[in-house]
């Protein structure tokens, strides 16, 4: 619920209707982001993404923890800034802005499911990126599928993945799929959503 009042305050459109939640983001702002509810939950974080692809810039309160535990967010601005983000810290603000990003390469040091739906979110918005050593994980299937629904080519090949993404989107219809724990599962779960396998050679670009 802090997430769809959050949206709202950004003049995100909600609308409840038997059981199916509809989005429409048409008149969303890129407001401040310096809401108490930010830092109630740590999947604030990905708003950073959403935002610098959505609008070029970011403006929000440090997000909060979680029941894991401390989760530094050092890959997330690692990413953003090998793709011309600048990053600066004020008080308890961070502020992400970007001018003119059209392709990229990152290598994740170390697999990571909130960094890499943060670099699938902005990377979007872009014309191509490249990312290594993503995080191959349910939650992070599900958002790829999402983004291929909204008319983002996206290819995957084992940890490797390509992104050529576009600022006008198509609106999408999403199912919330049961997570899967299940290895063979999960790599079947790529087909299931038409994630074609990369053919041409991989380069850092």
């Amino acid at each position: 619920e802090d997430l769809l009042e959050i949206l709202t305050d950004l003049g995100v459109h909600i609308e409840r209707c038997n059981g199916i939640l509809i989005v429409d983001s048409s008149k969303m702002k890129n407001n401040i982001l310096d809401d108490e509810r930010i830092k109630s939950f740590r999947a604030s974080s990905y708003f950073m993404g959403v935002m610098l692809s959505r609008f070029g810039r970011c403006e929000m309160v440090a997000p909060g923890g979680c029941k894991i535990g401390e989760r530094p967010l050092d890959m997330h601005f690692d990413f953003f800034k090998s793709l011309g983000v600048t990053f600066q810290k004020k008080d308890d603000r961070y502020i992400l802005e970007c001018k003119n990003q059209k392709k990229g390469f990152y290598r994740f040091r170390q697999k990571s499911v909130g960094a890499t739906i943060n670099a699938l979110l902005y990377a979007s918005g872009l014309e191509r990126v490249e990312l290594h050593n993503i995080s191959i994980e349910p939650e992070v299937i599900e958002v790829i599928k999402s983004l291929i629904l909204m008319g983002v080519k996206i290819n995957i090949d084992n940890d490797i993945c390509v992104i050529e993404g576009r600022k006008n989107k198509n609106g999408c219809r999403c199912r919330k799929n049961a997570p899967c724990t299940d290895p063979r599962r999960r790599k079947r779960r790529l087909s299931d959503g038409k994630i074609p396998k990369r053919k041409e050679k991989h380069c850092a670009c």
